[in-house]
């Protein structure tokens, strides 16, 4: 009896072991197999950067070595270099970016005209026209000072100046003034708020990624 079982658990062992080879060496017919190559990767980077309209894509070129993407070309603003590298970051397969955007506006400017430009663009923004902000430029770079109520007050302030032409560089030297202050509990529940919101945007342009890979 023992040696009856022993010989079907061979037999059984055996047509499995066939089963695994026949389908690593004959696909199932019809099977989805989705590859990507570095191709396709700066190809979904391409498509991703073209619909989003804060990027001039036609100034940037993309390329792929290994799942490592390289930005090259120049746009107006410093806003949209930051932003190619993060749409690029969210592509399926890639391992890393390199961001090798130059900033180059249409015109040159000076410090004094970038200051200027920087200044008009906080006080004509409802978000941060009560801001109590002070700036100066060292060649192209914006150095943010003084106080405002909260750290997305101050995340909101360099990212208005990021969006000025001819602005380089910014330094943030902004000071949080919390003047109501709030218990850890209430802080930690607003970030637990917060966080399935990023993410269904991040998944949500993942998606879109991924099925341009797949019909690649």
């Amino acid at each position: 009896m023992k040696c009856m079982y022993l010989e079907k658990y061979k037999i059984f062992e055996l047509v499995l072991i066939l089963i695994t080879a026949a389908l690593l060496f004959f696909p199932l017919t019809g099977a989805a197999v989705e590859r990507v190559t570095d191709r396709t990767i700066s190809d979904a980077v391409e498509d991703e950067i073209l619909l989003d309209p804060a990027v001039s894509h036609e100034r940037i070129d993309v390329g792929t070595d290994e799942g490592i993407v390289t930005l090259t070309g120049s746009v107006d603003n410093l806003l949209a270099k930051e932003r190619a590298a993060r749409i690029a970051e969210t592509v399926k397969g890639v391992r890393a970016v390199v961001n090798r955007i130059n900033v180059l506006p249409p015109l040159l400017k000076t410090d004094s005209e970038i200051k200027d430009d920087a200044l008009y663009a906080l006080n004509n923004d409802s978000a941060t026209e009560s801001f109590e902000i002070k700036l100066s430029v060292d060649d192209g770079e914006v150095i943010l000072t003084g106080t405002v109520d909260s750290w997305p007050e101050r995340t909101l302030a360099e990212k208005v100046v990021k969006g000025v032409s001819g602005v380089r560089g910014v330094r943030n030297e902004l000071m949080v003034d919390y003047r109501d202050s709030r218990p850890d509990d209430q802080i930690k529940a607003e970030i637990l708020r917060r966080v399935p919101e990023w993410e269904s945007g991040f998944t949500g342009r993942w998606k879109r990624s991924r099925s341009r890979c797949r019909s690649a």
